[in-house]
């Protein structure tokens, strides 16, 4: 009898979820969807979450009961999203997506991170995929008729996400490491320039054409990145223009690097290049 009870409720609600999800496909929420982001530095971070209204309602402690985790919102659980790794009130929080809830009680919440994004309410929530929690004291507001999620106190590397419903709001702190990501962006970029330089001179080279122009991308790709694979360029270049003292002394450099490098097409090419090196010392 138990068993069947039991099933009798998740069919109940899955009927809910089906035609609560056909009623937003055909006509406005009562709590409508709402996107709050705000980029920090260089770091997005997205609130999804749905607006409900107070409508003369005592909110805290009976429309939202304490003691019991809330989705906090409306419909499915908010989530908050983070393009980069961040520092939420102290606590490390890797990039990525979150269901996002909170326990009121009269004197401190409990504020949760989820690792499961996709969940209707609290009826499932998994506390084994709790990621973070923590603790922080409500105060009080204006009346707020509609629940807004606002970024305030922002900086460069920091601010301040504040929940505000009714006449109370939470907030808490969110940090990242602009500096250190700029540095990682600006790193990638110079890589990538040296590829598209290091391929063009390779181009060049494979159709005997240009080679002047060849070797003068090679050697600002090796200014970026002094790699075996570019000095190994740069010498059949040199080869080509039959310029041989310089073409071995380029492989000579190459060859020292590729011992660092013990990846199987990396000992191919530096077989070739050592077999070209005697061609070259021959042809002096």
């Amino acid at each position: 009898m138990r068993k069947r009870f039991l099933i009798i409720i998740i069919l109940a609600i899955s009927v809910h979820f089906y035609a609560t999800a056909q009623e937003e496909a055909i006509r406005p929420m009562l709590s409508q969807r709402a996107v709050t982001m705000q980029r920090v530095g260089l770091t997005d971070i997205t609130v999804t979450y749905h607006r409900p209204s107070v409508r003369g309602r005592t909110i805290w402690g009976k429309l939202v009961p304490y003691n019991q985790p809330w989705r906090a919102g409306a419909n499915e659980a908010t989530t908050i999203a983070f393009s980069d790794d961040v520092v939420v009130n102290g606590h490390t929080l890797r990039a990525g997506t979150y269901s996002f809830f909170v326990k009121p009680t009269p004197t401190r919440w409990q504020v949760i991170f989820n690792s499961n994004a996709k969940q209707w309410g609290t009826y499932f929530l998994d506390k084994s995929k709790n990621v973070l929690s923590f603790n922080v004291t409500p105060y009080a507001v204006p009346h707020q008729e509609w629940l807004l999620y606002d970024f305030s106190d922002l900086t460069i590397d920091s601010a301040k996400l504040e929940l505000r419903w009714g006449e109370l709001a939470i907030h808490f702190s969110i940090k990242v490491n602009t500096m250190e990501k700029m540095k990682r962006m600006n790193e990638t970029y110079v890589l990538k320039a040296s590829s598209q330089l290091a391929g063009s001179a390779l181009t060049y080279l494979e159709h005997h054409e240009h080679l002047n122009t060849a070797l003068a991308d090679i050697n600002r790709a090796i200014i970026i990145d002094s790699s075996f694979e570019n000095w190994n360029i740069k010498a059949k270049i040199l080869g080509e223009l039959k310029q041989y003292e310089k073409a071995i002394h380029a492989a000579e450099k190459a060859l020292e690097l590729q011992k660092k490098d013990k990846n199987a097409y990396t000992n191919m090419e530096a077989w070739q290049l050592n077999r070209l090196k005697k061609t070259w010392e021959n042809s002096r």
